[in-house]
């Protein structure tokens, strides 16, 4: 095999050229290339793949990276759902000096008040919280799953969504809430903050492999979503919020802009109602393969800037 350097392709992030290496060397596949495919793979939420990849390494001669890859491990193990052998992985991780695994195992397994599970949900209840506040929350989760998976149609989710409830604003290593993990099928909420907004993020970034995200796009479709809404119910209820934007340097410029705009999440909810409303959903869904604003160019054409020019006549 001719002597790459795997490290500064991983470290730049050439993580398609890597499996292309990976897949060519059939049999000169090398244990340096295996680590890093491994590494990809878990990235890539390919949890199987990864597993492979990484057991199948002698890991003493990669010493310094030893808790690296039972990090890894773990998180494709919970990817797979195998919570037990996950917690082990981290706890190794942990003993060899991996601060991130420590912080794995104190996100993904905190003490429990009650745990809960149904057929999409596994619902860990991370403070004490009434029984008609959990119910109440468990009926909402699975409402808005229903809601948002009937206008997506089928999914192959991996595992069941994973939610901590917390009744503070912050999560158990101190981060603030709500907030999604798309490649792991996870979400961390505040009690109160249960919609839709983060359900959408988890089920709308499983319906590809692989997909080119936009934050403009990506927000606003779990704005959109974040309760059951018409693109004319949602503007009746936030017009007087929306800022005066235009719609393509925001697009472009997402993420100069989007967390110092006031009004901009409803902002970018109503256009994507307004690009369902306009497009219908199946050239939606094919469109948030690649959200970037050019792809969307090359795929609706010359009408998309008639449809922004009519999305602002709706808003004004």
């Amino acid at each position: 095999m001719k002597d790459y350097n795997l490290k500064k392709m991983y470290d730049m992030q050439q993580y398609q050229e890597i499996i292309r290496l990976f897949n060519t060397f059939q049999e000169e596949k090398t244990d340096e290339l295996k680590l890093y495919t491994g590494f990809v793979f878990t990235k890539m939420g390919m949890a199987t793949k990864a597993i492979e990849c990484l057991t199948s390494i002698n890991q003493k001669q990669f010493y310094q990276y030893i808790g690296k890859i039972y990090r890894y491990l773990g998180v494709s193990n919970y990817l797979l759902g195998k919570y037990d052998m996950a917690q082990s992985l981290f706890d190794l991780g942990t003993e060899k000096n991996d601060k991130e695994s420590d912080l794995w195992n104190k996100l993904l397994f905190p003490p429990l008040d009650d745990i809960r599970e149904t057929k999409n949900f596994i619902f860990h209840f991370v403070d004490k919280i009434s029984a008609v506040d959990k119910k109440l929350f468990i009926l909402k989760s699975i409402k808005a799953f229903a809601r948002i998976s009937e206008f997506i149609g089928e999914l192959n989710l991996c595992k069941k969504i994973d939610i901590y409830i917390y009744s503070q604003r912050q999560d158990s290593i101190g981060n603030s809430l709500s907030y999604s993990d798309n490649g792991l099928k996870v979400i961390h909420t505040y009690l109160h903050d249960v919609k839709g907004h983060e359900i959408a993020h988890i089920l709308f970034n499983s319906i590809y492999k692989n997909m080119n995200r936009n934050k403009f796009i990506d927000e606003g479709i779990a704005t959109f979503f974040d309760d059951e809404n018409t693109f004319i119910e949602f503007i009746r209820k936030y017009k007087s919020a929306l800022p005066n934007l235009d719609v393509v340097q925001v697009w472009n410029d997402t993420n100069l802009i989007l967390e110092n705009v006031k009004g901009i999440y409803y902002y970018a909810g109503a256009f994507v109602g307004y690009l369902i409303k306009t497009y219908g959903k199946h050239k939606f869904i094919e469109f948030i393969q690649n959200e970037n604003y050019d792809n969307a160019q090359s795929l609706f054409g010359d009408s998309l800037d008639f449809t922004i020019q009519n999305f602002y006549n709706e808003i004004v």
